[in-house]
């Protein structure tokens, strides 16, 4: 079964949403194999529909306070919901920023690293925010892979420092 359009011809708003049985709702996300993160949706919808009046927040800081949603989370609906320019970073586009920006961090896990990410922040275009993440993520998981990168695929072949540190071996 699509899940999704299923999802939205029964809850086509948030009211539906937030008025949903939890078996109903079981049932409907148990495809996804999530289903043991049912009470955190719950809470999710009920923190959205009694703090903030039934409204996803347009606001990094209070998405960050509902339940569930973290940093990653919460810029990505700013990105794909509200088109606001923030970076989506994960792993896979940090290490396509690394490798062809020389973009680095001290952090272990640099996808959380609050100074660079409100830096790369600066660097989205802002007519095109989802467009410019869904390519970092594309790339990155795709082509600009971990341990064997695609080199021959890669649109940032010209300018990657992974490539240039091979060819001086």
């Amino acid at each position: 079964m699509n899940v999704y359009p299923h999802f939205v011809d029964r809850f086509p708003d948030f009211d539906s949403l937030a008025a949903a049985e939890e078996w109903e709702l079981e049932n409907i996300i148990r495809p996804l194999g999530r289903s043991g993160r049912l009470r955190q949706l719950l809470a999710l919808i009920t923190s959205v529909r009694d703090v903030h009046k039934s409204v996803i927040p347009r606001d990094l800081a209070s998405l960050e306070c509902l339940p569930g949603i973290g940093q990653y989370s919460a810029r990505s609906v700013l990105c794909m919901a509200y088109r606001l320019p923030v970076i989506m970073l994960d792993p896979n586009s940090f290490r396509l920023l690394s490798r062809a920006c020389n973009i680095n961090t001290s952090k272990n896990r640099p996808h959380t690293d609050r100074n660079l990410i409100e830096r790369l922040d600066r660097e989205v275009p802002p007519d095109h925010p989802r467009e410019f993440n869904l390519a970092l993520l594309d790339v990155g998981s795709t082509i600009c892979r971990n341990r064997t990168p695609r080199h021959e695929l890669c649109p940032l072949v010209s300018v990657c420092l992974r490539l240039d540190d091979e060819r001086s071996q």
